[in-house]
């Protein structure tokens, strides 16, 4: 297991990503799998707490910035539908990284994301975005920053609202059969090529992917909480 991970310090470690399984447009079963691991000896160890967190709303488009791929290009969204204001009024003068200089830098407009929050023990929680092109793991702090824009001027259409579900209740109740990745027209196609692995599937057979993503299904397991929010709700 030593080269599956990036020891810190002692009694913490931490994900490469490299030793995370990836699949482009499958983030459910990303982090799935990654829940997996952290809920397991020995990255169990130093976990206090982990999270999956399903990052959507209503109407299924949510910016999300600092992606590497997938969801809508920035290109096919028009400036306006986004109201063209992102670079916010404020300074991060506690943020260490690079200044975003390119206002749309690796902006996409997922329908849904999925990312994990971790908090090892005595610290503050990071967050692992496998489409993310900030570095992996990221300080939640740094990656609300940097990933939603909170102090840019967006529509609420594409807001962003989070499902926030303990990784163990994740474990417990996710179940995907990935019909919702198929093409319409019947021909079973999938919009982009599937996990090499078996679906994850409870006994039920249920594909309850999409509920997940409803942030207005109370009926699943987790909170909803939007962006103010979502730092109180990792504690």
């Amino acid at each position: 297991a030593a080269q599956l991970i990036l020891a810190t310090s002692i009694g913490e470690m931490m994900m490469r990503r490299s030793s995370c399984e990836y699949t482009s447009c499958y983030c459910e079963e990303n982090v799935y799998l990654l829940c997996k691991q952290l809920c397991q000896p020995p990255l169990s160890q130093s976990v206090e707490k982990a999270w999956a967190i399903w990052i959507s709303n209503e109407n299924k488009t949510v910016a999300v910035w600092r992606q590497g791929g997938g969801g809508r290009a920035y290109d096919e969204v028009n400036d306006r539908e986004l109201s063209g204001s992102f670079n916010g009024s404020g300074e991060d003068d506690d943020d260490d990284d690079d200044d975003d200089d390119d206002d749309q830098e690796g902006l996409a407009v997922w329908d849904y994301h999925v990312i994990c929050a971790v908090k090892y023990q005595d610290r503050s929680p990071v967050i692992y975005d496998l489409d993310t092109t900030l570095p992996f793991p990221s300080p939640l702090q740094a990656y609300i920053r940097r990933a939603f824009r909170p102090q840019a001027s967006i529509r609420s259409s594409f807001r962003p609202r989070f499902r926030v579900v303990e990784a163990r209740q994740y474990l417990e109740n996710f179940s995907s059969d990935r019909s919702h990745m198929l093409k319409a027209g019947g021909g079973g196609e999938f919009v982009a090529k599937p996990p090499s692995y078996p679906c994850i599937l409870r006994a039920s057979g249920e594909n309850n992917v999409m509920k997940f993503a409803d942030m207005c299904d109370l009926t699943m397991p987790g909170v909803v909480v939007d962006l103010p929010s979502l730092v109180s709700a990792l504690r």
